[in-house]
């Protein structure tokens, strides 16, 4: 019987021992967990398997060794080894005969010194971190640099910032019973209903917060912020709200610098990483916002592209001002159309292959240039070439787009039941010989159920978007694949523009759907006006989108475009972060007036909702809070109600708030309020104790204290039995009693 006593005993000691130290060390493992998930995007993934491994395993060891950290520490250097070693072999990166020597050495570098720094972190925050005030420090700083990575960078942060917050609340909760045992060990035990408590009182206060968040209205900002300003009028952000620094690599670089951002010349090769480069390229005076495009390429060999060159005459036509440009594939004359007019200011001395515009180029109004040399109409690639050296290219040019007006009904009916047999469509269904079939089984899983072109089209542009990641800088050693597009799609997994709208022409051409790879420029910054940062910017339109913009080196962009029927080629944004406004046919429906434009409007606020769930907390977890906060409230009657019977439903408390207290009275309700503060400070009066014995027990543990107390106490006794009638100096003396027992430290 007294082994069963003092094993239990053992086993709650152990329990109950350093559980404060337990809860610190696992926070700061939720935290450093939310850290390596933020690293994913930059680190390899077997570095990112061996940080994982050695916190789970050092979890383990902190909670079994809370405190002794030279008892832990060797363990620690046991884990961070392991974890190296057993990674590298998961990997098939672990080579058994190249363990001695350098060879062994080099086989762990550098995987050892980054696990290897994170587990340094772990140990010295949890051995210098000591105080309420360092935590706060810490916590401020991580929600800064996650701020400026979710402002700056692709990467969404709210679950990373979420986890540290809870984690930190945690770890200040674990410092302040650290320090309340620091400063009391003499009478330190762990008391349940103390913890209980605790633990309760963190999860209304969250789950209280939580629900004012979610129950609050969404609201437009009166002022925009500085930053939204800022890259407005600057060359970060493009007019459609999203990001429009994001160009073409100028690949084929001998030297192992990073390109950086522009129109390349040369598309054999893609997929080197690259950085932004943002000088000035051109200025664009249009009627109606787009993608400015140069050229179109038809042949994919692998790892890029090519132009055809099969043609039995020459494809090239000398262009006149003012003449009427055609190309092959003449669209339907039913197929409604508008015309887009463009002046174009070059904003350097280049020389570009093309003239760039929206769409199909209809006609040339004017041209600026140094030399007479002409302009050649590409009629199957809809190019408006130039042949010059760098000052044949004009300076500033007027040109005339074909846009065509659709809807998506009109579309999908247009492209239903769509076969290309002619030799004519020979360079847009072209691939490798051999191809790989992983490519097409991929896309026939993506439109399976499709019936025409459109739907093919807008699945896969839309699988694109959401499956994979945008970089300048894609992580090219997970390649494995030589074909370009089959790497990215199952190896690599990230990408800039080049990435995406190759995979888009590649899949829809396993489907027999006409591509072409098509690049130029994205629409870059628009210039507005000053009173139009003051209550931020619409969501542009066609009709509002006519103005000035300035495009720059890091708008570089390729897209695609897709032959659908009777309206010809149209263009497709697979790459996540674009937005291409479409010109559709808002009159193809016939549809009252009045009840098109609550149509409209409803569908906005449907699309805005839309995108601000995709940014708010998971909706389990407002229900959660709410739920805590209504038991909580709910609690809180039925406890009121109980305390309120004990007293035989007295209203006396009613009584004494609804009229003038006497002098007796109010001291009496001042000693009982002191005895509430004196709870609050772990001073708790039992109930068989009076307020003489209570006083006198305190004053024991802290004489300091005496003094006051037994103030406090002569004058409660004085108010509550005494015969003799007191004061206001009696009521002054008592106050003054208070207000020095609560300031004696």
């Amino acid at each position: 019987m007294r082994t069963s006593q003092s094993a239990q005993g053992v086993k709650r000691s152990f329990l109950q021992w350093h559980w404060e130290d337990r809860l610190i060390w696992a926070s700061l493992f939720v935290i450093l967990t939310q850290w390596a998930h933020t690293l994913i995007p930059y680190w390899y993934e077997e570095t990112i398997s061996m940080t994982f491994s050695m916190l789970n395993l050092m979890l383990v060891i902190g909670l079994l060794i809370p405190v002794h950290p030279w008892i832990r520490i060797p363990f620690g250097l046991i884990i961070v080894a392991y974890s190296v070693v057993d990674q590298l072999k998961a990997y098939d990166l672990w080579l058994p005969l190249a363990m001695e020597g350098k060879l062994g050495w080099l086989q762990v570098h550098p995987y050892i010194w980054l696990v290897g720094l994170i587990w340094i972190t772990y140990e010295l925050f949890m051995r210098f971190v000591r105080t309420s005030w360092h935590v706060t420090l810490l916590l401020v700083i991580q929600l800064l640099v996650f701020g400026i990575l979710d402002s700056f960078t692709m990467d969404t942060l709210w679950d990373q910032v979420a986890w540290t917050m809870g984690a930190s609340l945690l770890w200040l909760i674990g410092v302040h019973f650290r320090r309340m045992k620091a400063r009391f060990p003499e009478r330190w035990e762990i008391r349940p209903k103390y913890v209980l408590q605790i633990a309760l009182s963190a999860i209304l206060l969250l789950s209280l917060v939580i629900t004012v968040g979610v129950s609050m209205p969404g609201l437009r900002p009166i002022l925009m912020d500085p930053y939204t300003a800022f890259v407005m009028k600057g060359e970060r952000t493009g007019p459609l709200g999203e990001l429009s620094g994001l160009g073409a690599a100028n690949s084929g670089t001998s030297d192992q610098r990073l390109a950086e951002s522009g129109y390349s010349s040369d598309d054999t090769k893609l997929g080197d990483g690259f950085r932004l480069n943002y000088s000035p390229v051109m200025l664009v005076q249009t009627e109606q916002v787009g993608y400015w495009r140069a050229e179109s390429k038809s042949i994919y060999q692998g790892d890029g592209w090519l132009d055809y060159e099969g043609y039995d005459n020459s494809p090239y036509a000398i262009v006149e001002q003012n003449e009427s440009l055609r190309d092959a594939f003449s669209r339907d004359s039913k197929v409604k159309t508008t015309l887009v007019k463009q002046t174009i200011t070059m904003q350097h001395r280049g020389s570009y292959p093309a003239l760039f515009g929206i769409g199909t180029i209809q006609k040339v109004e004017a041209v600026q240039s140094e030399s007479n040399d002409p302009l050649y109409w590409h009629r199957y690639d809809s190019e408006l070439a130039s042949f010059g050296n760098r000052d044949a290219y004009p300076s500033s040019y007027t040109i005339v787009s074909e846009v065509p007006v659709y809807t998506p009904d009109q579309l999908r009916s247009s492209s239903r039941n769509k076969t290309y047999t002619r030799t004519l469509w020979e360079p847009y269904l072209q691939l490798p010989q051999d191809y790989s079939p992983k490519v097409a089984e991929l896309a026939q899983q993506i439109v399976e159920g499709a019936d025409n072109d459109y739907d093919r089209a807008k699945r896969i542009e839309e699988y694109l978007r959401t499956n994979y990641r945008y970089t300048t800088q894609p992580n090219t050693k997970r390649r494995a694949s030589e074909d370009f597009v089959e790497s990215f799609l199952f190896e690599v997994r990230e990408g800039y523009c080049d990435y995406f709208s190759s995979s888009m022409a590649v899949m829809l051409r396993t489907l027999n759907v006409p591509t072409r790879w098509v690049k130029g420029f994205a629409p870059g910054t628009r210039n507005i006006q000053s009173s139009e940062w003051i209550t931020g910017r619409e969501a542009l339109t066609l009709e509002s989108s006519e103005g000035t913009y300035r495009v720059t080196n890091a708008d570089a962009h390729s897209w695609v475009e897709v032959y659908l029927g009777d309206y010809g080629w149209i263009a497709f944004e697979p790459t996540p972060g674009f937005t291409m406004i479409e010109a559709t046919d808002n009159q193809a429906e016939e549809v009252e007036p009045e009840q098109e434009k609550p149509a409209q409007e409803e569908q906005e606020i449907k699309e805005t909702r839309a995108a601000d769930e995709a940014m708010e907390l998971p909706a389990w977890l407002g229900l959660t809070a709410k739920l805590i906060v209504g038991t909580a409230v709910a609690a809180g009657f039925i406890f009121a109600l109980l305390k309120w019977y004990a007293v035989g439903f007295s209203f006396r408390w009613f009584r004494i708030w609804n009229r003038k207290l006497t002098i007796k009275e109010r001291m009496i309700l001042e000693t009982e309020l002191w005895l509430s503060y004196c709870r609050l400070k772990g001073m708790k009066k039992h109930p068989a104790e009076t307020v003489r014995e209570a006083a006198k027990r305190w004053s024991a543990d802290k004489p300091e204290l005496a003094t006051s107390a037994a103030i406090i106490v002569e004058c409660f006794e004085q108010a509550k039995y005494g015969r003799e009638a007191v004061t206001s100096d009696n009521w002054q003396r008592l106050k003054q009693a208070i207000r020095q027992f609560k300031h004696t430290r």
